[in-house]
């Protein structure tokens, strides 16, 4: 289904994330370093007729104090999104980067790309 298609190994290496399915959307990437998010893709082979929630949050591994939502948008009307922080997000190692969009099965197809570098 989906995986890393290259790990960080160095100080600014970058990180690539990407996954294909035809199944509602729910991602948890764990971080085995620590890492900088650039951005998240998404692309649909439908638009979307209803509403539906696109979430991006951050999983802290010291606890729900420390999570944070990213991203919490009403996906409707299009196939595209492309979301850049406008600061940047630092994992440590063992946080999750969970994304969801939910659908009903066999109904779009998506693409979802995570970008990033490593840092020390």
């Amino acid at each position: 289904m989906g995986g890393i298609i290259r790990n960080p190994v160095s100080r600014m290496d970058h990180f690539t994330y990407y996954v294909t399915a035809d199944e509602p959307l729910v991602e948890n990437i764990i971080f085995s370093k620590p890492f900088e998010l650039d951005e998240v893709r998404l692309h649909l082979s439908v638009a979307m007729v209803s509403v539906v929630d696109f979430i991006i949050r951050l999983s802290s591994i010291f606890g729900s104090a420390y999570d944070v939502k990213l991203l919490s948008y009403a996906f409707l009307g299009h196939q595209d999104l492309l979301y850049q922080p406008t600061r940047p997000y630092k994992f440590v190692y063992g946080d999750i980067l969970s994304i969801e969009l939910n659908f009903k099965k066999n109904t779009n197809y998506y693409g979802l790309s995570v970008l990033g570098w490593e840092v020390t």
